[in-house]
């Protein structure tokens, strides 16, 4: 460990599973370093343990004798949910402002280009976003990344040939907080092809926080007024290989009234009834030196 110490882990799970380290660290919570006899993980334990993390997965996916391809996947979801957790406190996001949606924080105007990088259980995608194409949607977004709204959030509606959407946090509180803060809509200036991206809604100015990327083109979504505010440039594969066995049962978009659930409880639910879903880790406004 960077400075020395120990890492302390709290095993879980049916012992005869484990196959070595990698299971151990795995199916582990929570992992943490300690020190002195107390726990501290610091920014640079944080970024080891990340790395040690992927390093685990890479060589255990090259040996490993799968026994079905989502054992395989429930393996690499603890892998990028342990990941995501070292990444935060190395990269730590100020979450409070999640809480009051109307905060100055909250509100800050997007620059007039970005791009979001999406790192999920399957892998990274990334999103680019002319503020001119939809501006209100584009700074709702905008901020939301930077206080780590979709960190941790599972990709609830996966429905093959038409749309992935996400965007309820896995804080019933958070959900709470943002149900009703809603943004004008924004006139229709890009289409709904494959790649766009935009905010779900039930109606006119209805906005809040779950976006959709279309995974084919659906250019009828344009007349109904659905305002795509940015494209996925990079992670198409990515996106097009998100867990798609539920459809619309875990959780449906937000004009079929089913999300009550998903509000009340949060990622409790939707893992506990629906543990295949995909997950966004992370989510990271990108500087231009980190652009591909």
């Amino acid at each position: 460990m960077p400075e020395g110490g120990w890492v302390a882990v709290r095993v879980t799970g049916p012992v005869s599973r484990y196959v070595g380290d990698s299971y151990v660290f795995a199916q582990t919570t929570p992992v943490w370093v300690v020190r002195g006899g107390h726990r501290y993980t610091s920014a640079a334990d944080a970024r080891y343990l990340a790395e040690l993390v992927e390093d685990i997965w890479t060589r255990t996916d090259r040996t490993a004798a799968w026994r079905s391809p989502e054992e395989r996947a429930r393996f690499h979801a603890g892998i990028e949910r342990a990941r995501g957790i070292y990444e935060r406190i190395a990269d730590p996001v100020d979450t409070v402002p999640l809480l009051d949606p109307s905060s100055p924080a909250m509100n800050e105007r997007a620059p007039d280009h970005f791009r979001v990088r999406f790192q999920t259980t399957r892998g990274d995608f990334v999103v680019d976003v002319p503020r001119a194409w939809s501006p209100h949607g584009a700074d709702r977004l905008y901020n939301l990344v930077r206080h780590g709204f979709y960190d941790d959030t599972r990709i609830s509606r996966v429905v093959p040939h038409f749309i992935a959407q996400f965007g309820l946090n896995g804080s019933p509180r958070v959900i709470a907080a943002w149900k009703h803060a809603v943004i004008p809509d924004d006139s229709v200036h890009a289409s709904n092809v494959r790649g766009a991206v935009a905010f779900a809604m039930t109606g006119p100015n209805t906005r809040t926080t779950q976006i959709y990327i279309n995974l084919v083109d659906n250019t009828r979504l344009d007349a109904q007024g659905f305002s795509p505010l940015g494209r996925v440039v990079s992670g198409m594969a990515v996106v097009d290989s998100l867990y798609s066995g539920y459809g619309e049962h875990a959780g449906g978009g937000v004009r079929a009234g089913h999300q009550g659930p998903i509000e009340r409880e949060g990622n409790r639910w939707l893992d506990r009834n629906y543990p295949l879903l995909d997950q966004i880790v992370r989510a990271r406004i990108e500087t231009d030196d980190q652009r591909d």
